[in-house]
């Protein structure tokens, strides 16, 4: 395995680059081959727990954290947030705004009531083709790395997004970050390199 694989929690979906990653079915499994099927759900499927993962080279001890698909109400949870899940403070206004919008999407690690991680994506209504599934960011903390958060989360914004009909998601990042691309590669996407990004100011 590739030693960009040793730190994969620090990709993040931004970038310029667009890949398509098909939703994963059934059993799924981290690129390390770690069972991501949930330990345990609430009725409504909301929160999974995850862990016992095997630890990584140079870890003693696995970690057991909950994934949960935030809705409006959730708002509580952004009181107490790891350092580096996401780039700056949260906005209550903009935060409920988001939680309101059915098309905006966020699943979230949380260990202890700490939210250590985090990943939001946008669906894309399409009147021509199936709805697809826009990974807008994907962040974790930094002391809560290499231990399997990110692929949880990934997994589970893809499964949601399955639920609600899209048959594709994609995402992109810089050229030259090479963790996220080991990262993203495990998932088995269609890579396309073709793209040209243009960013336009309103």
């Amino acid at each position: 395995m590739p030693s960009a694989w040793e730190d994969p929690d620090v990709a993040e979906s931004r970038g310029r680059r667009r890949g398509i990653l098909q939703p994963p079915h059934a059993e799924v499994r981290s690129p390390q081959g770690r069972c991501l099927e949930a330990r345990a759900a609430t009725p409504t499927g909301d929160i999974k727990s995850l862990g016992g993962f095997p630890p990584r080279r140079g870890r003693e001890h696995s970690m057991t954290f909950a994934i949960k698909r935030l809705r409006p109400g959730d708002e509580a949870l952004f009181a107490n947030i790891a350092d580096d899940v996401f780039d700056a403070p949260v906005e209550p206004a903009r935060l409920a705004i988001y939680l309101s919008s059915p098309s905006h999407m966020m699943v979230a690690a949380m260990q202890d009531g700490l939210m250590v991680g985090q990943c939001a994506g946008v669906i894309h209504c399409h009147i021509d083709k199936a709805a697809e599934l826009y990974v807008d960011d994907l962040g974790s903390a930094s002391t809560h790395r290499r231990q399997g958060i990110a692929a949880a989360m990934l997994t589970e914004l893809f499964e949601w997004s399955r639920e609600l009909g899209c048959e594709e998601a994609w995402l992109a990042t810089e050229h030259d970050n090479d963790v996220a691309k080991t990262f993203y590669r495990g998932f088995s996407p269609i890579e396309d390199a073709s793209i040209q990004f243009y960013l336009f100011k309103l």
